[in-house]
């Protein structure tokens, strides 16, 4: 009995189910963003501690291409929730940073996601394949994995 698995059967179902599982958590998390985008809760997030963050480090931390980052943080601009200012260092680049109300909105959804039990069980549940994620990521990445410690 060949036990050989199928690589590319395998790889198929792996992306369908990353994807699947990436817009499940997206309607999850959206569910208590309380009218805040997920794309904006990711942009809050990266901008959260007060450090401003040029367009090009917001597009590696939230995923979005350029055009689509342009878009939204002009959205964010009207609505109050970011600001964007020229670099001090380098007056080429323009800077994000979180407004009070911006920050206001983010500090909300992250009490209302650490009051979803759904969430919280989510998370504790699977904590393991959140590290073999990463891993995997790690891997794709061609990244060097840390090393782990033997058990004792």
């Amino acid at each position: 009995m060949d036990t050989t698995p199928d690589t590319p059967a395998a790889v198929e179902e792996l992306a369908r189910i990353a994807k699947t599982v990436v817009q499940e958590l997206d309607r999850a998390v959206a569910a208590q963003l309380d009218g805040m985008t997920v794309a904006q809760w990711h942009v809050l997030s990266a901008l959260e501690g007060g450090q401003g963050k040029a367009m090009s480090a917001l597009g590696v931390a939230t995923l979005l291409p350029g055009p689509s980052l342009t878009r939204l943080i002009d959205g964010m601009v009207e609505d109050n929730l970011v600001l964007r200012k020229v670099d001090v260092t380098d007056r080429r680049r323009v800077l994000v940073f979180q407004t009070r109300r911006g920050a206001a909105a983010y500090q909300r959804a992250r009490a209302r996601l650490a009051k979803s039990e759904d969430l919280t069980a989510l998370v504790t549940r699977n904590a393991g394949v959140v590290q073999s994620l990463g891993e995997m990521l790690a891997h794709l990445r061609g990244e060097e994995l840390a090393p782990t410690s033997a058990p004792a």
